[in-house]
């Protein structure tokens, strides 16, 4: 399921300039100079086959070297509290899966692709980024089997424990420097309202580029759903400080949105837990299908179960279409 984490990443970085600020930074220097960066154009990531995408939370941009040949970018968002020690596997994985669909649609060679992690937890990257580190093998060996075997690196950009001063020398423009800094900090960050205040420069650097106030608003919705906004009021006037009125407006209307979502989450819990519990009691444990049903079902099917629960035989009748 997306989180408020995943939409923020794919509604701004789905933008090529967006995506090049990072990568930029990210990447080795003679790759950087290699690509040619007003080439670059988001792709459809269903060319990876979807059996093998454990997230949905990427992108895949493709682009040309200066010389003319295409080369990929797959940039995975990871933002979460412990890390996929498999990361390197995984990328392989999407990597073969593209190479193959390309070859499928006619391709004559393999153009390179690079793997990139855009990363966030609480203590930062700590798992192998290299596949070989993987690998179960005697030390004397290795040299030897080196020819034979897979490898690649992954490329880990770990805004974690980034300060201000980093991640400024890593964004060239103020959008990215702005976005970046509201995913390292607005889970963790008590005071969003003086969070806003403190960052008045950068978002008024924003606020005058083109496209700012559409980035400015996806900044609102993001921090009105992962972000601690205990006093609504001093969180509004921050914004209308920092953005003007207009901004205010437009966030009103967000918080409405979000108080209306709140509720409505709130509701299909409780429906949740009781679909679950009555019919635990009535036809016992609930399978793993079943439990996850149950978990993606919308209001009204959980309702229409609720209203069944007593004249079904069996769970099969229950959830019946």
């Amino acid at each position: 399921m997306a989180t408020p984490h995943d939409a923020l990443f794919k509604s701004f970085f789905a933008t090529p300039e967006h995506a090049a600020d990072v990568l930029y930074a990210a990447l080795p220097e003679a790759v950087v100079r290699s690509i040619d960066w007003g080439s670059l154009r988001a792709s459809d990531t269903t060319l990876i086959d979807d059996s093998f995408r454990e997230s949905r939370t990427d992108l895949l941009l493709h682009a040309r070297t200066t010389s003319g040949e295409p080369l990929y970018v797959h940039i995975l968002f990871e933002h979460q509290s412990t890390e996929d020690a498999w990361m390197a596997l995984r990328m392989l994985r999407y990597m073969v899966a593209l190479w193959e669909r390309l070859v499928a649609d006619g391709a004559r060679a393999l153009p390179p692709v690079i793997p990139v992690v855009l990363h966030h937890s609480d203590h930062g990257w700590r798992v192998p980024r290299r596949l070989r580190d993987h690998m179960a093998v005697d030390p004397d060996l290795r040299s030897a089997l080196a020819p034979y075997l897979p490898d690649l690196q992954v490329v880990v950009e770990d805004l974690s424990h980034l300060s201000d001063d980093e991640l400024t020398s890593r964004a060239h423009r103020a959008s990215v420097l702005l976005i970046l800094r509201a995913l390292r900090d607005a889970r963790s960050t008590a005071d969003l309202a003086r969070w806003l205040i403190d960052s008045v420069g950068l978002i008024h650097a924003v606020l005058t580029a083109d496209g700012g106030q559409r980035v400015l608003r996806m900044l609102i919705r993001y921090l009105y759903r992962v972000g601690h906004v205990d006093e609504p009021d001093a969180f509004l006037e921050a914004i209308r400080i920092t953005m003007g009125d207009d901004m205010k407006e437009s966030a009103m209307t967000m918080e409405q949105h979000a108080l209306a979502r709140g509720e409505e989450r709130g509701v299909q819990q409780g429906l949740q837990k009781a679909v679950r519990r009555q019919a635990e009691a009535r036809f016992g444990a609930l399978d793993a299908a079943t439990l996850e049903r149950i978990a993606h079902a919308s209001t009204a099917d959980l309702e229409r179960w609720l209203d069944r629960m007593l004249s079904a035989a069996s769970l099969e009748e229950l959830m019946a279409d």
